[in-house]
């Protein structure tokens, strides 16, 4: 190891997640135990929809009105000062959108997003408002739920608005039309006065055949009401989306994040884990690797390149000329991961311009150094770098490809490289998995924003 590696290790330490002081429990008892705390502090919520499989079973995030007293400070607050007893840490919010990170049975953190909404709304158009749901809720196993003719209501106009009518909704609607047919009866009127008496019928009868072959008509016809009967409310949420979505254009919330590590260091497992548990944070994930080669471009097959040490550098004219293509890929291309990170996408490198500073044989460059650092130092660069390091012999043993002198270089070179980094981790790659997904998960998350330290 070479005077510059030893003192870059020394500089900057392998970063380790510090024990957890709280006892974390799985999803199902976090659900379980936020629910019972709104409870306990006589906060009124009412889960409308999706909620048969709760607390085992549950989407993306759990939809949830609220009381509109419970105001996005209190409700974090709250969350925040009861952790201990939910078993689980907030660590994202966003409005009433609060992320909680909790366990899973196999030791890998799994992120828990509520949204609380003090309407039921789909995009800007104001389906429900919330006190009459609150009002007529009611008690559901261990959590409360929308009446029959609130939950029929709201899921035919969800359903008919996403154009997910299929025939399992289908069969749901029936179920609470004849729980409650003559209020669900009047919601019909409200909506369809001219085809109440015809969707009453289809509803009670279950026969929904002709529903949904085209729910258009319906569809055309509720968005119209809903935007005539709250016009102001429409006109805000077309204001805000818009409002938004500039923001995001400007100050995307989406990371560029790049894992760097010698073969054997986990760069693969952990973007799998990563891209799986960080889908509440970041709806869209999306893994890229090392500037596309020609042959990927003309979308032949790849060479093998399991052996990539033993192959021959290209020639000087022939690897400056790629030095340029990447130069371009990385300037030009810069374009399209910005509108990814505006569509706050988790984009995860497994390969990136980076590596060929530290590994040039890899790519089978032949030209000078200095020109790669020159491409390096012109080109943008990513929001987060993490660096899986370790023992040269541990992480060798794991993946033989190189030699051990080989791997012990670039683990010094990476550590050289990535220490005067101001976006860089280091993560100790030879801690158990669930350590280092953990510590990688932590790092993102403090990149993306947290409510509290």
């Amino acid at each position: 190891m070479n005077m510059l590696s030893r003192t870059a290790f020394r500089a900057r330490p392998l970063q380790r997640a510090a024990p957890d002081a709280l006892r974390v429990k799985l999803p199902a008892e976090v659900i379980t135990s936020v629910f019972s705390l709104l409870d306990r502090k006589q906060i009124s919520y009412c889960l409308v929809h999706g909620y048969d499989g709760l607390p085992h079973t549950y989407g993306s995030d759990i939809d949830c009105v609220i009381d509109a007293a419970a105001t996005p400070e209190s409700l974090l607050k709250l969350l925040v000062e009861n952790q201990d007893e939910i078993g689980a840490q907030p660590v994202r919010a966003k409005g009433r959108h609060i992320t909680l990170q909790c366990a899973s049975g196999d030791g890998l953190p799994v992120l828990l997003a509520f949204d609380f909404t003090t309407d039921y709304t789909f995009g800007n158009l104001l389906i429900s408002e919330g006190r009459p749901i609150l009002e007529r809720r009611r008690r559901h196993g261990d959590f409360w739920t929308a009446s029959a003719a609130v939950e029929f209501t709201c899921l035919l106009k969800r359903s008919l608005l996403k154009l997910k009518l299929d025939l399992k909704v289908a069969q749901r609607l029936t179920a609470l039309f004849v729980e409650a047919p003559t209020e669900s009866r009047a919601h019909l009127t409200a909506v369809w006065p001219q085809q109440a008496q015809e969707l009453a019928d289809v509803a009670a009868s279950g026969d929904w055949g002709r529903i949904l072959a085209d729910p258009a008509a319906l569809r055309s016809a509720l968005k119209r009401h809903l935007i005539t009967s709250k016009p102001g409310h429409f006109a805000a949420g077309v204001l805000g989306t818009f409002s938004a979505r500039l923001s995001r254009l400007i100050h995307p919330p989406g990371l560029n994040v790049v894992l760097l590590g010698p073969d054997g260091a986990g760069k693969s497992s952990t973007i799998t884990a990563l891209e799986k548990v960080m889908a509440p944070i970041f709806p869209r994930t999306e893994v890229r690797g090392f500037a596309p080669s020609l042959r990927q471009v003309l979308k032949k097959p790849p060479r093998s390149t399991s052996t990539p040490h033993a192959l021959k550098p290209r020639s000087l004219p022939t690897s400056i000329i790629r030095a340029g293509y990447w130069t371009l890929y990385g300037t030009l291309g810069y374009g399209s991961l910005w509108l990814s990170r505006a569509r706050s996408t988790l984009v995860l490198n497994d390969r990136h311009f980076v590596d060929i500073l530290v590994d040039p044989v890899r790519y089978r460059y032949g030209g000078p150094r200095w020109l790669l650092k020159v491409i390096w130092q012109i080109t943008p660069k990513p929001d987060l770098v993490i660096l899986l390091s370790g023992p040269a012999d541990v992480l060798q043993a794991r993946k033989r490809e190189l030699t051990v002198e080989e791997t012990e270089r670039q683990c010094c070179d990476y550590l050289a490289l990535v220490t005067p980094m101001r976006n860089s981790h280091i993560i100790d790659a030879t801690q158990p998995f669930e350590q280092v997904v953990r510590t990688a998960v932590s790092v993102v998350l403090d990149k993306a924003g947290r409510p509290v330290a």
